[in-house]
């Protein structure tokens, strides 16, 4: 196990602790040994969409939200063909009030780049609402 993923497997028990702070310490740390680690720029957008579900203020919200969007950009823009970058992306469009449009497109090319993400796309909590829409049904298969 190499330092890099040493920082990002603790990032990940981090956000599954729900402890932002240092989840997002060790991710940053994970990305100081290799600024193409995609998986690093995830789990920061994982978390600050997590932790956006948390905070009482709008303002602050919106600020996780789009710190979460930024990463996602960051990790589409190291490699176009990222399956989960795009549905995380479509988490955060969807949380921040986009138009649909836009989050289904996010996440057809997520599992048209990944077919296996479909059962990820059904399961995420930010879709739930999406659950009876056609459209939705199709690619969350």
């Amino acid at each position: 196990l190499n330092v890099m993923n040493y920082w990002y497997n603790l990032g990940e028990t981090y956000r599954g602790q729900n402890k932002w702070k240092d989840a997002k310490y060790a991710y940053n740390k994970a990305l100081d040994c290799n600024r193409d680690y995609l998986s690093a720029y995830l789990g920061l957008a994982e978390t600050y969409l997590s932790e956006s579900k948390r905070v009482n203020s709008e303002n602050e919200k919106k600020y996780l939200l789009q710190q979460a969007l930024d990463n996602c950009e960051k990790s589409i823009s190291k490699k176009e063909n990222f399956g989960p970058a795009y549905m995380t992306r479509a988490a955060v469009k969807h949380a921040l009030d986009q138009d649909l449009m836009s989050v289904r497109i996010d996440l057809q090319k997520a599992k048209d780049l990944n077919t296996e993400l479909g059962q990820f796309i059904a399961e995420h909590e930010e879709f739930k609402s999406l659950e009876n829409v056609d459209w939705f049904k199709e690619i969350a298969k």
